[in-house]
């Protein structure tokens, strides 16, 4: 797996961890069971953002901007083509 495939598939991993734990607080009643449980959204909020800071900071934001940016022009020649 490339460093850059690396890189995103932990930020999925991360989001899935997050919609797992935004899930197990619907239907918790008030008390310290959902506030642990806010909690560790809140932690696990704050690790995505630092995944996603650290896949900006390797570059990789704009590695994956050049490549939508090429498929785009690619897809816009080739359907200019068919006309």
């Amino acid at each position: 797996m490339s460093p850059l495939a690396a890189a995103y598939d932990n930020i999925r991993l991360i989001r899935r961890k997050v919609d797992i734990a935004q899930g197990e607080l619907e239907g918790l009643p008030i008390g310290s069971r959902r506030d642990d449980g806010i909690v560790r959204v809140a932690k696990l909020a704050e690790e995505l953002v630092r995944a996603v800071q650290d896949f900006a900071d390797m570059g990789y934001e704009e590695e994956v901007l050049r490549l939508l940016e090429d498929h785009s022009d690619f897809s816009q020649s080739k359907a200019g083509g068919m006309h």
